[in-house]
């Protein structure tokens, strides 16, 4: 994204290192992706990596094959919505390491596969009764939360995700593309117009993104949100402070804790969960 000074130069660093070997595609989108001229540029970058991934792979990516992989992506993110739900309501069979990845394994798997076994999964706990919980609810937020080493502690104090707002999670499949619009590149324009409440997007309005999070909180009956910021994101780091304030003021725990993919040590993350469980039995709300 042009809005992370710490992304910005990854497309530059790539190609000096590992670009001679592996092709790398570069969309430089516009983050005024809501205006007519936004989703008009931003269909033209679409339509310049269709037509560098047909010259990469020696293939015609027809507007036809496009729609059918649209219904076939917001098939899975609705299964996978469902899933997140269900998961909530399962805290016993569905441990927070099954969750994250549940919806991990989507990354690696044909996406129609994936929905099949989703679907499956989805009955049985939608066979099963409610789930009690005496453990913590909390809703995450960040970039990504999948460090197996941070899925164990989860695990091991009693964690449940009831909701996220993570980019490799919810923030990814929360909107589907329109299949009314004819124009397969501007249906994904339009479907990137309408993805809010992310900070690594241009946003005028710096309080509507904290409501949001804080909503979640809210709505899905959480005992607080954990943060996890990911090392040199300037973008989660600078919006923080409207973040803190808005849950301050409304008298709800959030823990902001670093994060890297490559972590192993997690005495900070157990000594700040041991921090958020004690909050918790003393505000719980």
């Amino acid at each position: 994204t042009t809005l992370d000074d710490t992304l910005r130069p990854f497309s530059q660093n790539y190609k000096v290192s590992a670009g001679r070997k592996i092709p790398m595609i570069f969309l430089n989108h516009g983050q005024h992706r809501k205006e007519e001229f936004g989703k008009k540029y931003n269909a033209k970058i679409f339509d310049n990596a269709r037509k560098e991934i047909e010259k990469i792979c020696d293939v015609k990516i027809t507007d036809e094959n496009l729609k059918k992989a649209f219904e076939v992506y917001n098939e899975n993110r609705a299964e996978k919505r469902k899933f997140i739900k269900l998961a909530a309501s399962h805290p016993q069979t569905i441990k927070a390491s099954d969750r994250t990845y549940v919806l991990k394994s989507s990354y690696f798997m044909l996406k129609d596969e994936h929905t099949e076994l989703l679907k499956k999964l989805n009955e049985k706990l939608e066979a099963l009764p409610e789930e009690n919980w005496d453990g913590v609810r909390v809703v995450t937020s960040g970039v990504i939360t999948d460090n197996p080493g941070l899925m164990e502690i989860f695990d091991k104090y009693k964690v449940c995700i009831v909701a996220d707002d993570v980019a490799h999670e919810s923030r990814a499949l929360r909107i589907d593309i329109d299949m009314s619009i004819e124009d397969p590149m501007l249906a994904l324009a339009d479907q990137f117009a309408r993805m809010d409440e992310d900070p690594l997007l241009y946003d005028p309005d710096i309080y509507k993104r904290p409501r949001y999070v804080l909503d979640l909180v809210k709505n899905n009956k959480a005992d607080g949100c954990l943060l996890f910021m990911l090392n040199f994101n300037d973008t989660e780091e600078m919006e923080y402070p409207s973040l803190k304030q808005a849950f301050d003021e409304a008298k709800v725990p959030l823990i902001k804790m670093g994060y890297d993919q490559q972590m192993e040590d997690f005495g900070q993350v157990k000594t700040q969960l041991e921090t958020f469980n004690e909050i918790v039995q003393l505000t719980r709300w």
